[in-house]
Order: C-alpha cells, then structure tokens, then sequence
C-alpha cells in the first residue's frame, strides 16, 4: 500500500505496535470503572449511616407527637381505645378514671420504643423502655395470671427484676398496674416500671 493524496494517516502494511486509539480506550474504560466501583461504595456507606445512625436519631420525636396528638383528640373510651392501638393498653383502676397508654417500637438500624400515656386527670407520662408485645399480652392476659398465682402460688416466686430499658418486662410489672384499685396506685406503678411524668 502507498501513501495517497488527502489521506492522514499510514496505511503501511508493516507497521507495528497498537493504534494509540487502543491505549484511550482502556485508560476511559478504567476510569468508568474505577467511577461505578466508588459510586456503588458510598451508595453502600450511605445506607449504612441513614439506617444506623441518621433515620434511628430522627424516628423518636414525630412518634412522639403522633401520640400526643391522638392521645388528645381522643374523648371516650372507644376512641381512647382506638388511639392506644394493639401494641397499648387502657387502664382501668377499680375506683373509676382511666390511663391510655400508646407504644410504639421499631427494629430498623437498632431497636426503639417509644411510650406516652394520658390519664383520666390529664397528666402525662412517657417512657422509651421497650416493652415489646408484653403491655399487650399483659392487658389481655392479666386476670388468668393473677387468678393462677392466687391457686399455684409455688409455680411464681414473686420477685422481680430492677427496671432496665433494655430488658423486656415480665407479666408481675404489670400486675400491680392492671390491677390498681385507684388512679393514684396506677400513676405510682407506671413510674416503678419505668415511666415518668412530663409537659407535652
């Protein structure tokens, strides 16, 4: 092959080497993949913090307002029963008034609860222990527990552990709670198990 007139560039057959177009193109598909790998990394990072550290610091306090709001709206019992959910409870001491408890919890990143409870006076109280379903089961199951330790009182040795908030309760905290003959009795076992009273 010989050199022709317009043409810029050899056209030898004998010429050696790669074409420098070879070499740009593995220096830009290096740089594209050295981009995707760094992308996928922080995407990576960036979850891991969200989840772990920026989501669980933000979740508490519109919870919390959520609960207060409905918790305030609510005017009978049927709606203060609706407030509290399945996950609360609606105390009602023998000698008349009431306490709705809501409780809220999550899983994501790391586990938070958070508690706010209104009585029939209009006090306050909140609480970030997590109480799992226990407040649940025990509002529910209460009466076939007090009946069974009152028969089998070998079966239970009636002691209970120290408040932690990260300790799931056992159904004797509740006890006193569910079964308060008044107002007053009730306000003093939602402090023992780990409550205490605020401002909204």
């Amino acid at each position: 092959m010989e050199w022709m007139p317009g043409v810029r560039f050899c056209l030898h057959s004998d010429a050696v080497g790669p074409a420098p177009l070879t070499a740009v193109v593995r220096r830009h598909a290096m740089r594209i993949l050295t981009f995707t790998i760094a992308t996928v990394v922080l995407i990576a990072v960036g979850f891991h913090v969200y989840a772990f550290y920026v989501a669980p610091l933000s979740w508490p306090g519109p919870v919390k307002r959520e609960s207060i709001r409905l918790l305030s709206a609510a005017k009978t019992p049927i709606e203060l029963r609706a407030a509290v959910t399945d996950l609360g409870a609606f105390v009602t001491p023998t000698n008349g008034g009431w306490i709705a408890i809501r409780y809220r919890d999550t899983h994501a990143g790391r586990v938070q609860s958070v508690s706010i409870a209104r009585d029939s006076d209009g006090h306050w109280f909140e609480c970030k222990r997590h109480f799992c379903g226990m407040l649940r089961h025990a509002a529910r199951d209460f009466p076939s527990e007090v009946r069974m330790r009152a028969e089998m009182p070998e079966l239970f040795t009636n002691q209970t552990a120290s408040v932690s908030p990260s300790r799931t309760p056992k159904m004797e905290e509740f006890i006193p709670l569910f079964t308060a003959a008044s107002l007053d009795a009730a306000r003093k076992q939602l402090l023992v198990i780990g409550f205490r009273e605020f401002t909204p």
